[in-house]
C-alpha cells in the first residue's frame, strides 16, 4: 500500500493526518515509519502548540501532523493521506483501509468529490502473511527489503529530533 502511494495512486503533493493514543513512542512512530516510504527528505520538524505529543514536520513533498488523542481505554489510532488525486484511510480497531479516488461532481461541475474505490480488511493475520512473505523472498532474492539501511537511519534521526523537541 505504502509503495502504490509512493507510486502515485493518490497522486503526489501529500498531507497526511495521523492520531493515536499513549505516546509518540508506543504509537506514533508506527507512523512515522510508514510515512517515511513515500515522503521524501524531511524539512522542519516542530511541536504543534504547547503539547510534546502534536508534532508538525513537513518535507520536500508535503506535510505530515501527527495528533494525540484524549487519553482514553480504547484503541484507536488512524492515519489519514491526502493527495492531488484522492486519500487513503487506515484505521486500528478494526483493522481497515479505504481508498478514495477524485472524480468530477456532477452537481457542482467546477469541482471534485472523493468517491470510496476500494475497501481493504487488514487483518492480523493478513499483515503478518506479508512481512512473512517479504521476509522468505528476501532470504530467497526475489525480494527488497521494505526499510533501507538509508531510511532506517533517517528515521531513527527524526525521532531523535522529537524527542529533543
Amino acid at each position: 500500500l505504502m509503495n502504490s502511494i509512493k507510486n502515485g495512486i493518490i497522486g503526489n503533493k501529500f498531507k497526511t493526518f495521523c492520531f493515536y493514543n499513549k505516546s509518540f513512542e508506543s504509537n506514533g512512530t508506527h507512523f512515522l515509519n510508514l510515512i517515511n516510504i513515500y515522503y521524501n527528505n524531511v524539512k522542519k520538524i516542530h511541536k504543534i502548540g504547547k503539547s510534546k505529543d502534536d508534532i508538525y514536520l513537513k518535507y520536500k513533498n508535503g506535510e505530515a501532523y501527527f495528533f494525540k488523542i484524549a487519553k482514553n481505554n480504547y484503541n484507536n489510532n488512524c492515519i489519514v493521506i491526502y493527495g492531488d488525486k484522492g486519500k487513503i484511510e487506515i484505521t486500528s480497531r478494526p483493522e481497515n483501509c479505504i481508498i478514495y479516488k477524485k472524480v468530477k461532481d456532477k452537481i457542482y461541475k467546477k469541482y471534485f468529490i472523493l468517491q470510496k474505490t476500494q475497501t481493504i480488511n487488514l487483518t492480523s493475520e493478513h499483515l503478518q502473511n506479508n512481512v512473512l512473505k517479504n521476509i522468505y523472498n528476501v532470504l530467497k532474492k526475489n525480494g527488497k527489503l521494505l526499510l533501507k539501511e538509508k531510511s532506517l537511519i533517517e528515521y531513527l534521526s527524526i525521532i531523535n529530533k522529537i524527542k529533543s523537541l
